[in-house]
Parts: C-alpha cells; structure tokens; sequence
C-alpha cells in the first residue's frame, strides 16, 4: 500500500516535470540561465556553460519525454503488472 502511494506520488511528480519541460520550455531555461548568472559555484562547474548553449531548450524537451516515456513505464508497472507468486 505504501508503495502504492508512493508511485502514484511519483508519478503526479514526474508528469508535472515533464509538462514543464515540454510546454514551458522558456521558463526552464531562463530559470538555469539566471541560476547560472547568479552563482558562482555553478560557473566553475564541468557543465556550467550548458545552459548557455543554442541546443538547451532541445535538450530540456528532450528530456520532458524521457521522463514522460518513463512515467508511462511505472504507470504500467503499477496498474497491470502483477508479480508471479
């Protein structure tokens, strides 16, 4: 049961995300841009200039149906995969 509860929680999570990354695609990137401006932890990072780059709002897409995909896989892990006794 508690399991239960919590895929479903995971689930709500991960499809909120994933809508984000799709359809507010702008918003997420200037997000990490000002995040990256702002800090100056961040800026010496490995990946510090990858908010900065023409391909990051294609990769934020890409990574809102990775998770969607994924979210479909533990929907279908909850609601009709049953473990063999």
């Amino acid at each position: 049961m508690v399991a239960t509860v919590l895929l479903v929680a995971i689930n709500i999570l991960m499809a909120a995300v994933g809508w984000r990354y799709l359809f507010r695609t702008d918003k997420v990137v200037a997000d990490a841009q000002a995040r990256q401006q702002k800090k100056k932890l961040t800026q010496v990072s490995l990946n510090a200039s990858m908010a900065m780059q023409s391909w990051y709002p294609t990769y934020v897409r890409c990574a809102g149906v990775v998770l969607w995909v994924f979210d479909l896989f533990l929907i279908y892990m909850l609601w009709f995969w049953k473990p063999s006794q």
